[in-house]
């Protein structure tokens, strides 16, 4: 059982690519590419840190924005394909992690 495609994006979208990157690398695990797992955290980091520095003095939120739709975008339209586009799974119950994440970040 994986996550899907639509939650991890939509989650990256909407909350943070942070948790889309947790959700990312539990399926990688699952797949056997566990090692793969930290590189996509590191590379969250680096994106952030890349956004932030192109445009330093734009409103929080914007910059939220964006480093949102980035990181769901790379997901959906490049990752995803890249690691998953030959398997059949069976979806996993995404709420579990998603109210974790929710209860940390508050």
């Amino acid at each position: 059982m994986l996550y899907s495609k639509n939650a991890v994006c939509i989650l990256s979208l909407l909350l943070s690519p942070l948790l889309g990157v947790f959700l990312f690398a539990y399926n990688l695990t699952a797949i056997g590419k566990a090692k793969l797992g930290p590189a996509f955290f590191i590379g969250f980091l680096f994106l952030a840190g890349i956004i932030k520095r192109i445009v330093p003095d734009l409103n929080p939120w914007i910059g939220w924005a964006i480093i949102n739709i980035a990181g769901s975008s790379l997901f959906y339209f490049y990752f995803w394909g890249k690691f998953f586009g030959a398997y059949e799974f069976k979806r996993k119950n995404f709420w579990p992690p998603t109210l974790l994440f929710i209860f940390v970040i508050s």
